[in-house]
């Protein structure tokens, strides 16, 4: 996600992580403009207690990820 946040790449997808790997990455990329949801485009919810599958991209393209990992045409 540090990647995300300095430009390196536009977007960055992991299916199942712990939130510990989410929690600082998720702070950079909203500090340089991206957004950091789960799949379904929901708040990463720390409270869970659980692995997460997530999404982080830059702003323009988040919508465009999104719908790739949904599978919509």
């Amino acid at each position: 996600m540090t990647d995300v946040s300095r430009g390196a790449i536009e977007a960055f997808v992991n299916n199942i992580t712990n939130l510990w790997d989410v929690a600082a990455g998720q702070v950079l990329v909203e500090a340089c403009g991206g957004r950091v949801t789960d799949f379904d485009g929901n708040a990463i919810d720390y409270a869970a207690i659980r692995p997460v599958s997530l999404i982080a991209a830059k702003d323009h393209l988040y919508d465009q990820i999104k719908d790739i990992v949904n599978g919509a045409k």
